[in-house]
């Protein structure tokens, strides 16, 4: 059984964020937001929602567009690797949605993935099911009660709830100003370097 859990975020980690790819594709300015520019995320999914309405785009327009965002390179290799250690359990913890995650990350190798998931409607988007909504530290914080050790990986500020959560914190390809914020994590800027942290994190005893 595994020993670790290792949790990472999705988006900006693994794969591009989506929404900015979808304003890009669209010609969109307003579907580029992040919790960046708005940090509540039931707040931010209603602008998206609205914005889908009322520019007349349907969910099959969204998934064509969404082909183009591949996995950084690399990710998916180092996905696999970490899928290979006997003593680690990995999950991704994502404010994305489980129909993106489809599209875009089509083999899982055996990582649990939270996210959330759209309500549908003949083709449109009519609403969303928070299973993380913005709260990636509960998600966390539940998983360690199974008595594991954690180590978690983020990229940006809507992460730090959950970095801060983790036995072991890592930072991945941060900006500077969280590099500098939250110095107590380790830092990593490739799935080379990362994977290799993770291995010493899991050898390195109590």
């Amino acid at each position: 059984m595994a020993n670790f859990i290792l949790a990472s975020d999705l988006e900006g980690v693994l794969i591009p964020e989506i929404w900015p790819a979808l304003g890009k594709a669209f010609n969109i300015p307003e579907l580029s937001l992040t919790t960046r520019d708005v940090s509540d995320m039931k707040v931010l999914m209603k602008i998206r929602l609205d914005v889908l309405k009322r520019e007349g785009i349907k969910f099959p327009a969204i998934m064509k567009a969404l082909a183009t965002v591949k996995p950084f390179d690399g990710a998916e290799e180092f996905m696999e690797k970490v899928s290979k250690l006997k003593n680690v359990s990995p999950v991704i913890i994502s404010d994305s949605f489980k129909q993106f995650v489809d599209v875009v990350i089509k083999k899982r190798y055996g990582w649990k993935v939270f996210v959330n998931n759209f309500d549908l409607s003949f083709g449109e988007l009519v609403g969303c099911e928070f299973e993380v909504g913005g709260k990636k530290d509960l998600v966390l914080s539940n998983i360690n009660r199974s008595g594991k050790r954690t180590i978690a990986v983020g990229d940006s500020f809507n992460d730090v709830g959950m970095l801060k959560l983790a036995n072991s914190p890592i930072l991945f390809n941060p900006v500077p100003a969280l590099q500098k914020m939250f110095n107590t994590a380790i830092v990593c800027k490739d799935f080379v370097g990362l994977f290799e942290t993770v291995k010493k994190i899991i050898s390195t005893p109590d």
